[in-house]
């Protein structure tokens, strides 16, 4: 499949969704100069000493994203759709032609194609109004804006709603969590004939508890970073029963 990562900033989507597509697939990474800037550092960190799959760089203006027509799969725009009804000229956020904008969008779609777009939630109501100072927006607001140019809403989540939002809050306060491509990816490589990856012969162990361990594991050096949401106590402090013992059959190739 070929995707289209809109406003991808540091590439933190694309590079999971590259992971879907695979080798034979495509990622376009796309960003603007402006947003390129932005996260340009967080961009260049993450491409270092890593191969990020089938990712292309896609450095273009909302005017002509060059995405062509009828050769996406699917394009997805995350936390950047209220950035259509944003305005920033100082830092090179210059107005952008949503019509237009989305417009480019369907055409590159092929028939059957899949767009999806993840913002935070305004007050009901506010249009686009909280796109420039609380960079939120209106959910009916967009649900109309995105149908009124051909596509057709089939699914919608609460998923990553907070009922206790009161929509006043802007995004990039303390307050609210996200993940953006601000926590990296954590690649973990398990040794062949190690207790999780084990070769015959090898005796039955408590591979289970180990699993537990090193999620424990993660979730310390996870909760270095965001100390208040550390767990009391982790996984593997649950009682368990193991078996240990030797299988003494032939050992037959593969086994």
């Amino acid at each position: 499949d070929r995707v289209a990562d809109i406003w991808a900033g540091a590439g933190y989507y694309s590079e999971l969704i590259a992971s879907i597509v695979g080798e034979d697939g495509e990622v376009l990474l796309v960003n603007n100069l402006a947003y390129e800037k932005f996260a340009g550092k967080a961009l260049a960190e993450r491409r270092e000493g890593r191969d990020m799959g089938s990712v292309t760089l896609h450095t273009r203006e909302a005017e002509d994203l060059e995405l062509g027509e009828d050769n996406l799969d699917a394009a997805l725009i995350i936390m950047s759709y209220h950035d259509l009804y944003h305005v920033d000229e100082p830092n090179g956020w210059r107005p952008i032609d949503a019509d237009n904008f989305i417009g480019q969008i369907h055409r590159a779609l092929k028939p059957g194609g899949r767009f999806l777009v993840v913002d935070h939630y305004a007050a009901p109501g506010t249009g686009k109004d909280s796109a420039q100072e609380l960079h939120r927006i209106d959910v009916d607001f967009a649900k109309k804006d995105i149908t009124a140019h051909g596509f057709k809403l089939v699914a919608q989540s609460d998923v990553l709603r907070n009922p206790d939002d009161d929509y006043n809050i802007m995004v990039f306060d303390p307050q609210i969590l996200f993940n953006d491509g601000f926590y990296d990816l954590i690649e973990v490589r398990i040794p062949k004939g190690s207790l999780l990856k084990p070769q015959f012969p090898a005796a039955l162990s408590g591979r289970t508890h180990a699993l537990g361990r090193i999620f424990d594991i993660l979730g310390g050096l996870l909760g270095q970073g965001t100390p208040e949401f550390l767990n009391a106590a982790g996984f593997s402090s649950s009682p368990h029963l193991f078996y240990s013992g030797w299988d003494n059959r032939k050992a037959s190739k593969g086994e």
